[in-house]
Formats: C-alpha cells, sequence, structure tokens
C-alpha cells in the first residue's frame, strides 16, 4: 500500500470525493453515449458535466477514443489524442479520460468500456 505523507486526512479526504467524482462522471457519460456519436460530442459531453461539478481547468482535457483508436496505434502522442469525427458503433471498445481540477485538487481518471446494448457490457 502507498502512504501519504505530509498530506492532511481533510486534504486526502477531499482529494477522494474529486477523484470519485471524476469516475462518476465519465461513467454517466459512457451510460449516456448512443451509435453514431462522435468522439468530439463524447468530449464535449464530458466538459460540459465536469463545468457543472465546478471544474473549470484541466491538467489535460477530456479524451474520448473510439474503437481501434482504443488501442493507442503506432506513434500516439499528445495531438493523437484530440477527438476526432469518428463515431461509436456496435461492439467498440472505447477510453474515456480527464484530468480536472476541482478546487485545486487535480484528478486523472481514465476508464475502458465496451459499447453494446446489452448492459452487462457497458460498465
Amino acid at each position: 500500500m502507498i502512504k501519504a505523507q505530509g498530506y492532511r486526512a481533510e486534504a486526502l479526504d477531499r482529494f477522494r470525493h474529486f477523484q470519485r467524482l471524476s469516475y462518476e462522471i465519465l461513467d454517466s457519460t459512457a451510460q449516456n453515449l448512443r451509435v453514431g456519436n462522435s468522439e468530439t460530442e463524447a468530449t464535449r459531453m464530458l466538459r460540459k458535466a465536469f463545468h457543472l461539478a465546478g471544474a473549470h481547468n484541466y491538467f489535460h482535457v477530456p479524451v474520448a477514443l473510439f474503437g481501434e483508436r482504443s488501442a493507442y496505434p503506432g506513434e500516439f502522442g499528445a495531438f493523437e489524442a484530440l477527438p476526432t469525427e469518428r463515431v461509436l458503433k456496435e461492439g467498440d471498445t472505447f477510453i474515456l479520460d480527464a484530468a480536472p481540477i476541482f478546487d485545486g485538487y487535480t484528478v486523472d481518471t481514465s476508464c475502458a468500456y465496451n459499447f453494446s446494448d446489452d448492459d452487462v457490457f457497458r460498465k
């Protein structure tokens, strides 16, 4: 277990709160995606949700990678992570990633999903 030294319990609790909130936003956005949504639309949804939750700045902006892009093919740098008009298809694997800053706390969260009408696969 990694021990946090030099941090007050209250600060760690706040960090954990914001980390959970970020994961909830990623999961909620994933559940609201539909066939035909683009990576650009997904990142717009994420930015709106984070804004409503109080995050107005980022360590890195939200990222959505659909299908083959979720495997980081070939040379994959900072610009390759920018959203494209690639649309979500049934059966796609996709990644949602964000590093919002809430009240001075930076959290970097990422989740991988499989898009399917079967809710079992959308978790």
